[in-house]
């Protein structure tokens, strides 16, 4: 169960703010998981602590239509009401704490959610195996074939464009290469086009790749062949730090605090890897997440908490 929505939805019922009103909009995305009964389980139990008469009749219509389990809750709350509460007459750590999981809940939005679509994520996935199987009929790990269908090549030839800054990150030297940013793709960008948005997700992810082999093209001496969509991954790694911090420039929460340490504790586990690592470019990788970050503190978000 996430921890932030439990909590939301919790306090909402248990104080009787209905900020329900807006709070099934705002935190969508943070109770997508849960069963649309339950969620309205939820909310009936919420206005009936409020006391707002139509609590009844959504709870007659859930115990009519609803799950077993949902069905038993619905019941128990008519059996046994919730006193209606008035939030203004709380005690004043009584609201500090209602206002605490608000806030809890609100800097959430968008970033914590793994369960909703994620069109781009998922295109941008099969992207990479596509062009992935167009690799096996001359070998995944020959250079020679990765090179004629378009790595980096460090120095570049005299005829080689900037082309192949794009067409790199969409090879992979063999399958390990292309399982390990495949699964870091699905992590981190379903939570970056929460955040941002579908054609934002893209826009993050290719101009972090473009930018971190870019700048390999710029500052290493070679010679060398690279590939891979890890500029873009760890881009997308530094928009979410990207998102964190904006967010956290409006209302510091402990979910932002925690977010922000685990993006930069990743970083570091991948800079320890790459140093540790010869044959992997830590000039791509950090190139790429700076720019990420970047890109993500001037590309607007989805939805900002207010």
């Amino acid at each position: 169960m996430d921890a932030n929505a439990f909590l939301f939805w919790t306090g909402m019922i248990l104080c009787g703010a209905i900020a329900v009103r807006t709070a099934l909009a705002r935190n969508r995305n943070a109770v997508s998981w849960i069963s649309p009964d339950t969620r309205a389980c939820w909310r009936a139990a919420a206005l009936q602590a409020a006391g707002r008469a139509e609590s009844h009749d959504a709870l007659v219509e859930l115990i009519a239509r609803a799950d077993p389990e949902t069905r038993r809750g619905a019941e128990r709350r008519l059996a046994e009401p919730f006193e209606p509460v008035d939030p203004s007459t709380l005690s004043a750590a009584a609201q500090a704490v209602l206002r605490d999981i608000e806030h809890e809940s609100e800097s959430a939005v968008g970033l914590s959610n793994l369960q909703g679509r994620s069109p781009a994520t998922w295109l941008l996935l099969a992207s990479l195996v596509g062009v992935f199987l167009l690799e096996l009929p001359g070998g995944s790990t020959s250079l020679r074939n990765l090179v004629r269908l378009g790595a980096l090549l460090i120095p570049p030839r005299a005829h080689d464009g900037l082309w192949r800054t794009v067409t790199a990150a969409w090879l992979h030297f063999g399958p390990t290469h292309l399982l390990a940013n495949s699964l870091a793709l699905i992590v981190f960008g379903r939570r970056v086009e929460s955040a941002f948005g579908t054609v934002q997700l893209l826009v993050l992810f290719t101009g972090s790749a473009v930018l971190g082999n870019a700048v390999a093209l710029l500052v290493l001496s070679g010679p060398m062949v690279l590939v891979g969509a890890s500029g873009g991954v760890l881009g997308l790694l530094g928009a979410l730090l990207a998102a964190t911090l904006r967010r956290r420039r409006v209302r510091r929460t402990r979910f932002l605090q925690r977010t922000l340490w685990e993006a930069l504790s990743v970083l570091g586990v991948q800079m320890v890897f790459d140093w540790m690592t010869p044959a992997v470019s830590s000039t791509v990788h950090l190139a790429g997440f700076l720019s990420g970050l970047l890109l993500g503190l001037v590309v607007p978000p989805r939805a900002t908490p207010p």
